[in-house]
């Protein structure tokens, strides 16, 4: 797919708080064989607290790995500092003035 190996390990890492999906097939499985549908909820909803507790972390360290975190926060940097520069160029205010004297 052209992804290096530190892009499909983290895209591999964004999929594991994927609930929605897991429960929704839980639900159809247990209607399609309701002889095992208890047990295979079992196992699944005990997956997928764990994958939901552990998903966040796991995201946020395959958004660094991929390097998509820092391109993330450049553009907010430049935003913020563009911010701070108008101000800077602002002409001064009252409370402004009173400060400098």
């Amino acid at each position: 797919m052209g992804y290096t190996r530190r892009q499909s390990v983290g895209a591999g890492l964004l999929l594991v708080p994927m609930a929605g999906l897991a429960i929704g097939l839980v639900q159809t499985t247990s209607d399609m064989v309701p002889a095992l549908g208890s047990q295979i909820a079992a196992v699944v909803l005990g997956a997928v607290a764990v994958f939901e507790t552990i998903g966040p972390p796991l995201a946020a360290f395959a958004l660094r790995l991929t390097g998509e975190a820092r391109e993330a926060v450049k553009p907010a940097a430049r935003t913020a500092r563009a911010a701070n520069d108008a101000v800077v160029g602002a002409p001064p205010t009252a409370t402004n003035r009173i400060e400098k004297e």
